[in-house]
């Protein structure tokens, strides 16, 4: 701070209505030349997702006027918590198109007359005289058809908010010999870091040290565009937590069926029927055991086939490595079957070890039989609860809720539960290797979850060096 003039002359690109203009407090601060530099840079964003939504914010609302976005992804209804330019009505749409159209109206001063409608189109708008452009590009970075370093060399700054190691090296690399700036960010739980990347200074790139293994992974990927073993493990953490967690809205596959325009979920319904078959007042005999056993296989229906050809039939599988192929509904129901006669599990039958791979028929046997191993857990929990308060439960109390210990890779149920849900969903996205139990566990206790304050920071240091290097 001590670097600025106590004096700043009037520039000539002063907005108008100066004293009331909201960027006036920004060009008093950082100078009329940076603030000049600032409102006719030509800024590069790669990313709209956790960190990029932050950033178009930021770079919005210090007076960035020409700015281009490239991101992949489209809106999941799980990105809403947290990815803050995104609503309800947006989810299934390019997140980079619905974040410059958001961004855009941020703009002091800019009139709010962007819709959904005008989205897709190039993002432009005239204030105080000067135009601001904001534009989408929904495609990979990866494609050096679309993105290669003439189009790179084209920008004054790179900022990166990327989630996954190969797009930041090869944003890395055309930055490199374009030489143009990058500044590069990544956040893993409550740490944050950035680093500018620069040739002309001669400072080390993104590739000039060995990365650690990816520990955070988003939402979007999780749900929709797994290619990683590691990707549906956390699924099947998120599927656990919904099943047998104390609250479904703790898991990110939650999808709230009560608000107004929600769109109709597939597996909800199920999930909701299914816990609310984990009471006490349940008897374990064999009818009712049926039953749980019949309502079990009709949720991984929903989730293994339904879902899938749903996701399908409105193209949101579009930018996955492999086309996604379900589970087969007669294959489900042939097991549901098979085990209403006291058929044991693969983990139970001679020669089994926790370094087996099971096939997806085998898969889908285990994971019903620990499923209705949970549901008799959680129902003596239940029991236990109702005996030890009299029977005076207050059914509004979360604390009463019967359930499960949240998951421990150490617990071998919630372990055989994540293990080969897991597996199902890589069977349905065609990821390898499929994982053992072994493996699995190695694989389950070594991922650390993503927060969205960690992000506001670290895209708020980025817009700082934006500054610097300007």
């Amino acid at each position: 701070m001590s670097a600025i003039p106590e004096s700043l002359p009037p520039p000539p690109t002063t907005p108008n209505n100066s004293h009331h203009h909201p960027l006036i407090g920004v060009q008093k601060t950082l100078g009329p030349k940076l603030f000049h530099k600032i409102s006719t840079s030509k800024i590069l964003l790669v990313g709209s997702g956790g960190i990029g939504c932050e950033l178009l914010k930021n770079l919005a609302l210090s007076g960035f006027r020409n700015v281009e976005v490239i991101d992949l992804d489209t809106i999941d209804v799980s990105n809403l918590n947290r990815q803050f330019l995104f609503r309800r009505k947006h989810v299934g749409m390019p997140k980079c198109e619905v974040a410059c159209a958001a961004a855009l109206a941020m703009i002091p001063m800019t009139p709010s007359s962007s819709s959904d409608k005008e989205i897709a189109k190039p993002t432009t708008t005239t204030t105080n005289g000067a135009t601001a452009k904001y534009q989408p590009h929904h495609g990979n970075v990866c494609d050096n058809t679309r993105f290669n370093v003439q189009y790179i060399s084209t920008f004054d700054l790179v900022l990166n908010a990327l989630d996954n190691v190969p797009a930041r090296r090869r944003v890395n690399r055309l930055c490199l010999a374009a030489s143009v700036p990058l500044v590069e960010a990544g956040t893993t739980g409550y740490l944050g870091q950035i680093t500018v990347i620069d040739k002309p200074s001669n400072v080390e790139c993104y590739e000039c040290q060995t990365k650690p293994t990816q520990k955070v992974y988003p939402i979007c990927t999780i749900r929709s565009t797994p290619s990683m073993p590691v990707h549906t493990i956390v699924w099947a953490k998120e599927l656990y937590k919904l099943c047998f967690g104390r609250t479904v809205g703790d898991s990110m596959l939650f999808e709230d069926q009560t608000q107004e325009g929600s769109e109709p979920s597939t597996y909800m319904d199920l999930v909701m029927e299914f816990r609310s078959n984990l009471s006490a007042n349940n008897n374990d005999d064999d009818d009712d055991l049926g039953n749980l056993r019949t309502l079990t296989g009709k949720l991984f229906i929903a989730l293994y086939n339904t879902e899938i050809q749903k996701q399908l039939a409105m193209d949101r599988f579009k930018t996955a490595q492999k086309i996604p192929t379900s589970v087969p509904v007669d294959m489900i129901q042939t097991v549901v079957s098979r085990m209403e006669k006291a058929t044991p599990p693969p983990s139970q039958r001679d020669g089994y070890k926790s370094t087996d791979i099971f096939s997806m028929e085998m898969c889908v046997e285990e994971l019903i039989a620990c499923f209705m191993e949970g549901a008799a857990a959680v129902r003596r929990l239940a029991a236990a609860s109702s005996s030890s308060s009299g029977g005076n439960d207050d059914d509004d109390d979360d604390s009463s809720t019967p359930c499960l210990p949240d998951f421990d890779k150490d617990d071998s149920l919630a372990m055989r539960i994540v293990t080969y849900s897991s597996n199902l969903r890589s069977y349905v996205f065609s990821i390898d290797p499929i994982q053992s139990y072994y493996s699995a566990k190695g694989i389950a206790g070594n991922i650390i979850p993503a927060i969205a304050t960690t992000n506001a920071i670290v895209a708020g240091l980025q817009v700082l060096q934006a500054f610097h290097i300007l």
